[in-house]
């Protein structure tokens, strides 16, 4: 079972990764399993933004928006307003 507790561990080892190489693991894990790794994803990109690129990480989540069924059909464009 998945604690939040790990969400800080997990924001502080993608913090530590070059932009880079924190994108493409982004990438990766919501490749690999979707619905499982995306409560990991979330927090890091609340956390990191500034750092990764609010851009960079929003073309992330539109790469596998048609697979997110809560996304289906609406803009990302909303959240960086």
């Amino acid at each position: 079972m998945y604690d939040k507790t790990e969400d800080r561990s997990l924001v502080e080892f993608f913090g530590n990764l070059s932009r880079e190489w924190a994108l493409e693991c982004m990438k990766y894990l919501l490749l690999v399993y979707l619905r499982g790794n995306l409560h990991i994803i979330v927090p890091v990109v609340k956390e990191c933004c500034e750092q990764l690129g609010m851009d960079a990480c929003l073309r992330i989540f539109e790469q596998f928006r048609k697979w997110m069924p809560s996304v289906k059909g609406t803009s990302l464009n909303a959240v960086r307003n």
